[in-house]
């Protein structure tokens, strides 16, 4: 480890430990085993070789060479194989004898080399804990390794690689019970400089960390005045958009400064700041619900690319609170174009619902289908070209097929197996039928007993009424069990 660290509590000085077991370097039993077998395979099949072909197929006279110098060639290759297979052995053995976090609990934390094996394990209470720092290597490159540092009372430093660290444990799990347990130790995160491979993986990293590293007190009240800058001057509020249970939302005019500036988004840009209320005194339940509504919503727009769903530009952590920096959509949600200007024709309603299952199929056919479960008018904006944007990734989570202990979402929208703690991808095509019933009559429908439009608006095209009364049947068996099957008749219809 190089001497300049971003150190502010911790000595250079102090005694370093990286492992508590320096046996076990040195050649891996097995990947030795492996290559003597594989040196021997090698001999063998070019003495077989040597007899049953015949030298003028192969274009060389190998005849003519000397036997011993084909073994003696044969041999070094070997030698050398066994060689480069000891060094990527060493070093791999090596990797797997750095501390790692075994577990960490109330009282504190085991750290060893071995999950199951406690014998080679030692147990540092909190108590006994008296600083703790999570900062970058000095070394240059695109990836620049970041540690953990944990220094106990009789001044030993227990180093750790960020990816040894964290290797069985979460991230935020240790850092919460750090933050909760040890109130007397001395805490310092070089936030910005802990780097990880993946871009966005590391976004969410110093997003906890500012968040765990945060004062314990507010020194806002309320919600933020126009006028407001946040991140130190890099966004001015200037409108209050929204406020719910779900959070507030504010429009904000960005600024780029030295030191932080936000790809995609031009100086001067307008865009909107989802806000999300942190609790100042934590406990962990209430601390690990709360920050991962804020972590989940801004981890799954993070990964998503798609023209109908808001962008994500960045997200941080300040006085308490967590903040998406989201794209600003100029327009109006489909429920306020409704009441302002009353229902849509029946063929803007189709051409509404044929982009909403073109999001659907991007949402649903991921490797780990991503469930809106809130899909409803006022989530759904019609910019000024009238493209539709799905916005509000609240509740949304990836679908795993296990109950969820919560029911969310608007009570006219959700269907029956949501209600149970079972959505699923078909339970948002049960919201888009909803929501365009809510289109065409201008009212929400029953909760769970979608009637027909028809009722309310006896013009409705009958045909299009069938997709809808099907997108929205009570029992799954009856629904359209994804969203392209319902694209395909939209298209039909609209043709």
């Amino acid at each position: 480890m190089k001497k300049n660290l971003d150190l502010k509590y911790i000595l250079p000085s102090r005694k370093r430990v990286t492992t508590l077991n320096k046996s076990g370097l040195g050649m891996d039993s097995g990947v030795n085993e492996y290559l003597v077998k594989l040196f021997i395979a090698i001999l063998l099949l070019a003495y077989v070789c040597g007899f049953i072909v015949r030298p003028e197929r192969i274009g060389i006279q190998i005849m003519a060479v000397p036997h011993v110098m084909i073994v003696f060639i044969l041999l070094s290759l070997g030698l050398v194989g066994i060689a480069v297979g000891h060094r990527f052995s060493s070093r791999k053995a090596a990797r797997d004898n750095q501390l790692k976090i075994v577990e960490c609990t109330d009282g504190g934390i085991r750290l060893g080399t071995g999950k199951f094996d406690l014998e080679s394990t030692c147990f540092l209470s909190w108590n006994h804990v008296v600083a703790v720092e999570a900062v970058p290597s000095s070394s240059s490159g695109d990836s620049p390794e970041a540690y953990l540092l944990i220094e106990n009372i009789k001044k030993e430093v227990y180093q750790l690689t960020w990816e040894n660290a964290f290797a069985w444990i979460e991230e935020e799990s240790f850092f919460s019970r750090v933050r909760s347990g040890v109130g007397h130790a001395k805490l310092n995160y070089a936030i910005e400089a802990v780097e990880k491979k993946d871009k966005l993986d590391n976004r969410y990293t110093n997003l906890w960390l500012h968040y765990f590293s945060s004062p314990t007190n507010r020194q806002r009240r309320g919600r933020l005045e126009i006028g407001t800058m946040l991140q130190d001057g890099s966004f001015e509020i200037i409108e209050l958009l929204s406020g719910g249970g779900q959070g507030t939302a504010y429009a904000a005019r960005y600024r780029a400064v030295s030191g932080y500036e936000v790809d995609g988004i031009t100086d001067s840009e307008v865009i909107v700041l989802k806000e999300y209320v942190l609790p100042v005194h934590r406990s962990e339940r209430l601390e690990d619900r709360k920050y991962e509504e804020l972590s989940t919503e801004a981890q799954i727009l993070a990964s998503l690319k798609h023209g109908n769903i808001v962008k994500l530009y960045d997200c941080f952590v300040e006085d308490h609170r967590g903040y998406l920096v989201l794209e600003y959509i100029q327009g109006s949600s489909l429920n306020e174009i409704v009441k302002n200007r009353g229902p849509f024709p029946d063929g803007q309603v189709a051409e509404i619902a044929l982009s909403v299952t073109d999001i659907l199929s991007y949402l649903h056919g991921r490797e780990a289908p991503i469930v809106h479960r809130d899909l409803t008018p006022d989530n759904l904006m019609m910019d000024d070209n009238g493209k539709i944007k799905l916005l509000d990734f609240t509740v949304a989570k990836e679908s795993t097929g296990q109950r969820t202990a919560t029911i969310v979402g608007k009570q006219a929208y959700i269907p029956p197996e949501q209600f149970r703690g079972e959505p699923g991808p078909a339970s948002d095509i049960y919201s888009l039928a909803c929501t365009m019933y809510f289109l065409l009559t201008g009212s929400d429908p029953k909760p769970m007993e979608l009637d027909n439009p028809s009722i309310l608006k006896p013009e409705i095209d009958s045909e299009l009424e069938r997709i809808i009364l099907k997108a929205g049947a009570f029992n799954l068996e009856d629904r359209y069990h994804e969203a392209g099957a319902m694209a395909y008749d939209l298209r039909i219809w609209l043709t």
